[in-house]
C-alpha cells in the first residue's frame, strides 16, 4: 500500500508542479496577460492541488499505523487501477477547465480599449472555484481507497482482543 501511497503523492506533486508553471505560458500572451497576473492565478490554481496533497500527506505519511494494521499490505489491482484513475481524470478536468480561459478565449478590449468581460484572473479564478466545487467527488475516493487496509486476524474473529470484560 505505501507504494501505491507514494507513487500517488509524486503523481500529485508533478500536477502541482505542472498547476504552478501553467500561467508563466501566459507571458506567450502578452496582449492578454502580464506579469503582474502571474502571481494572483497562481493562487487560484494552488487551490486545486495544495489541500489534496497536504491531506493526502497527513493522512498517509503521519507514521500512526494503529492497532490491528498491517502497513506492509499490497493493494490489489482494481485499487491501484481506480486510484490512478481518478487522479488521472481529475487532473485532465483540471487542466482542461483552467486551460480554456487562459489560451482560448480571448480578452480583445471594445474598441474604446475597455475590457468586454470578465478579466483572465476573474475567470481563472471562476474556474478554479467550479473544479473545487466537484473535487470531493474525486478525492474522497481516492483518500478511502488508498486508506484502506486489509483486517487483521484479531479484529476478524470478533474484536478487540485488549478490551476487557466486567464482572
Amino acid at each position: 500500500m505505501n507504494t501505491l501511497r507514494i507513487r500517488l503523492f509524486l503523481i500529485w506533486v508533478a500536477f502541482g508542479v505542472l498547476m504552478l508553471l501553467l500561467p508563466f505560458c501566459l507571458l506567450l500572451r502578452p496582449a492578454v496577460a502580464d506579469a503582474s497576473m502571474l502571481l494572483p492565478v497562481i493562487k487560484h490554481l494552488g487551490g486545486l492541488w495544495l489541500p489534496a496533497i497536504s491531506c493526502f500527506a497527513g493522512f498517509w505519511f503521519s507514521g500512526d499505523t494503529g492497532e490491528g494494521r498491517e502497513s506492509h499490505s499490497q493493494p490489489s489491482t482494481a485499487q491501484t487501477t481506480g486510484s490512478y484513475a481518478l487522479s488521472i481524470v481529475y487532473f485532465i478536468i483540471a487542466l482542461t477547465t483552467v486551460s480554456v480561459p487562459m489560451f482560448i478565449v480571448s480578452y480583445h478590449p471594445a474598441p474604446n480599449l475597455e475590457p468586454t468581460g470578465p478579466g483572465l484572473v476573474q475567470q481563472v479564478g471562476e474556474a478554479a472555484t467550479s473544479i473545487l466545487t466537484m473535487s470531493p467527488i474525486f478525492l474522497a475516493p481516492i483518500a478511502w481507497i488508498t486508506g484502506r487496509q486489509p483486517s487483521s486476524p484479531s479484529s476478524s474473529a470478533g474484536g478487540n482482543v485488549n478490551s476487557s470484560t466486567r464482572t
